[in-house]
This record gives structure tokens, C-alpha cells and sequence, in this order.
């Protein structure tokens, strides 16, 4: 099912292609190095792959598809790092790390945001590597964050590589909490795939309360100093919420319907 708190995970990855990958014994070594603190556990590592194993057969899952996972039972690790001055960790596994798989994903337990945002900034500057706060792939809304100021098409690029391409950029002087609103409500009622709906309806009444769980996530972030609707080529998605804080960017989209849904308050 969707989560409708939108809970972010920390996404890590290498500043630059190119950038030698690193098997598993050599993220070992470099955690350790840099992040003495952290627990590396491979038995958690190992039952964490079986368990997915064991998924995908019970969903009747053809051989191919979990076939290279058997190939991750002993190199995969799980990390738990603690955040300074904070209750919470940074839990997650990674089997290695390369420029285009990505480096690690980690959930913060238990999830606050605050505590997110100054966990992934502490792990990011530990190991070198550059950070994304995202929401989870299936949730057909995406919000992405990033530190520091990034204008839209800087965001959109982080967002979609070469896969699409910006055409305008139109600020939003009214309220843009409205805009979310009636966004979100006419993604609810006019999405055309009957599977999303029925996973969103399970989790939320009605696209205002989803607007309202979307506008909580957002704002969690910090005061919203400045908001866009940024319009750009890809099928789908037509335009994205550019979202400008004081010490972050962000962009969130609601994907799925043949119209834009961000024009109107």
C-alpha cells in the first residue's frame, strides 16, 4: 500500500560519472573508516536478500527474475548508523557502490524528519558522496529534495537526467498549498489507472485528505520561501511544484493523468 505520510528515505550517490565502484568489502572498509560509529552486519544482509527471494516465489515469480539475487546472499550488508545528537538511525543495505546504481538508500528509524535531513547531511560529508531525500517509487507522487539552492532546471536535470527537458518556469504568486489541493483531488477522482486509485483509496478518504497529508510532508521541510510550476517534455507529467526553502530545494509531481494539474488554485 502507498504510505500516505510520504516518509522520505536518504539517497546517496557519487558526485561524478566515473567515479570507481566499490565492491562490497571496500564499502566495508570505507564505513568503517569513516563512520566508526555505524553497525555493518552481513548475516542481516543475507536474510534481508533471502526474504525477497522468498517474496518473489511466492508471487509466483518466474525463476529469471530472482535468479541473480542468489548472487547478493553474501555480499550484502546492513548499515545502521547513529545521528548525532539524535535518538533516531540511518538504517538501510547496499551490496556496493557505483555511479549508476547509486551508493545507498537509508530510512531513518523511527522517521522524523528533522532527523532525516541532519542524518543525511552528516552521512553524505562522512563519505564524500552527494544526497537526495526521496519518496518511495510506487507512490505514483513524487517529491524529491536536495540541500542547498538549485533553481528548477537544476532540479529537474538532478531529477530526470537527460530524459527530459525544461520549457518554462512560471513563478506562483497565490497560494500554493490551493494549487496542491485541487491537484490533488483531480488526480484522485480522474486518475485513469484503476490499480492507483484503489491503492490510494485504501490509505486516504478523499483527495483532500491526501492534499493534506501532501502539504504536511512539504512543509515539514522548513517555511516554503518561494514556489514555481515548472513545465517540461516528458509524457505524463507535464509540469512539477518547484519548491525553493532556506537551506533546500524541492519538486513534487503527480504523474499518471493526459492533463496538467497544477494550473489552478
Amino acid at each position: 500500500m502507498p504510505d500516505p505520510d510520504f516518509q522520505l528515505t536518504a539517497d546517496f550517490y557519487f558526485p561524478e560519472e566515473g567515479t570507481p565502484s566499490l565492491d562490497v568489502q571496500e564499502v566495508v572498509k570505507l564505513i568503517e573508516r569513516s563512520l566508526p560509529a555505524a553497525i555493518i552486519d552481513f548475516e542481516r544482509g543475507r536474510q534481508h536478500v533471502q526474504a525477497n527471494i522468498d517474496r518473489l516465489k511466492s508471487l509466483g515469480a518466474p525463476e529469471i527474475i530472482y535468479r541473480g539475487e542468489y548472487q547478493l546472499l553474501d555480499r550484502t550488508i546492513y548499515v545502521e548508523i547513529p545521528i548525532p545528537d539524535r535518538a533516531e538511525k540511518l538504517v538501510g543495505f547496499t551490496w556496493g557502490f557505483s555511479y549508476l546504481d547509486g551508493c545507498l538508500s537509508l530510512e531513518c528509524n523511527p522517521f522524523h524528519m528533522d532527523a532525516l535531513k541532519s542524518g543525511g547531511l552528516y552521512v553524505a560529508q562522512a563519505l564524500d558522496l552527494r544526497l537526495s531525500l526521496v519518496s518511495a517509487d510506487d507512490l505514483e507522487i513524487g517529491i524529491l529534495y536536495k540541500p542547498g539552492q538549485l533553481s528548477p532546471t537544476e532540479l529537474i536535470e538532478a531529477h530526470f537526467a537527460d530524459l527530459a527537458a525544461v520549457s518554462q518556469i512560471r513563478t506562483v504568486t497565490d497560494d500554493w498549498q490551493s494549487r496542491i489541493e485541487s491537484a490533488c483531488v483531480t488526480w484522485l477522482n480522474e486518475h485513469p489507472a484503476e490499480q492507483t486509485v484503489k491503492r490510494w483509496r485504501a490509505v486516504v478518504t478523499d483527495g483532500h485528505s491526501l492534499a493534506e497529508s501532501l502539504i504536511h510532508r512539504l512543509t515539514s521541510m522548513g517555511t516554503v520561501r518561494k514556489a514555481s510550476i515548472v513545465d517540461f517534455d516528458r509524457e505524463f507529467w507535464h509540469s512539477c511544484f518547484a519548491l525553493e526553502y532556506d537551506d533546500w530545494s524541492g519538486l513534487v509531481n503527480l504523474s499518471g493523468l493526459p492533463q496538467p494539474l497544477l494550473e489552478h488554485g
